[in-house]
């Protein structure tokens, strides 16, 4: 990772690299819900780039199982 240090009194600073073990590293995880609306968008939007030939079959399936393992149930 890149550090920089600020050295007098902010006028200047120093790039250096650093190295960091992964189980160090922090970041923030963005995990959003799909709604309904959400999912039927989604499917819209797969089916479109079925029908142009836009998407390739793997995306398509792989896409599929994103949404089927994330959307909510409905009963």
């Amino acid at each position: 990772m890149t550090v920089y240090s600020v050295e007098d009194d902010g006028k200047t600073r120093k790039k250096c690299t650093k190295r960091s073990a992964a189980d160090q590293i922090q970041g923030t995880w963005i995990c959003f819900a799909i709604t309904q609306e959400n999912l039927a968008d989604l499917i819209s939007r797969a089916e479109a780039a079925s029908a142009l030939g836009l998407a390739s079959l793997q995306a398509l399936s792989s896409a599929a199982l994103s949404i089927e393992t994330r959307a909510p149930r409905l009963s």
